[in-house]
């Protein structure tokens, strides 16, 4: 069974062999998101539009690409996500509890129980409801990258 959007995944996620998702690149991105933690099960997707950076099949192939990975014929396209974790100025973590931070991101995965968000594609920061410039200070595996001061970032 498919958890629905806003629900989280099955504590037996490790035992889902395959993922099928019919959509655009925001349904393979929420398919995604349901897997907080660790590896996602592959997902085999099926196109429903007419463009779709992420999606290597249309709708139309589908009894061929569902009879070879039924057959183990598929090849897998592995992609890595990103862990990361967002701290205040006071360097407390911040998470999804209506502070306004990562809101409705299909593409981004965070439970209470874990501290960092496992994004795929990219991450979006942008200032929210403030008139003013932020300061934003990135670290990457506990170094300091950069600082960036602007309205919002794109990585």
């Amino acid at each position: 069974m498919v958890p629905r959007f806003g629900h989280q995944a099955s504590p037996n996620a490790e035992k889902i062999d395959l993922v099928v998702t019919l959509g655009g690149d925001g349904t393979i991105l929420h398919a995604s998101s349901l897997f907080s933690a660790g590896a996602v099960p592959p997902v085999l997707s099926f196109s429903m539009g007419t463009l779709g950076f992420l999606l290597p099949f249309h709708i139309d192939d589908f009894a061929k690409a569902l009879e070879s990975v039924l057959l183990g014929k598929a090849t897998i396209l592995n992609r890595m996500r990103l862990a990361c974790t967002f701290y205040s100025k006071d360097l407390e973590k911040k998470g999804n509890d209506g502070d306004g931070l990562c809101n409705n991101l299909s593409s981004v995965s965070h439970t209470k129980q874990t501290p960092d968000w496992q994004v795929m594609n990219e991450i979006a920061l942008h200032r929210g409801s403030s008139p003013h410039l932020n300061t934003i200070d990135i670290f990457v595996d506990g170094q300091h990258l950069t600082e960036a001061v602007a309205t919002n970032i794109l990585f």
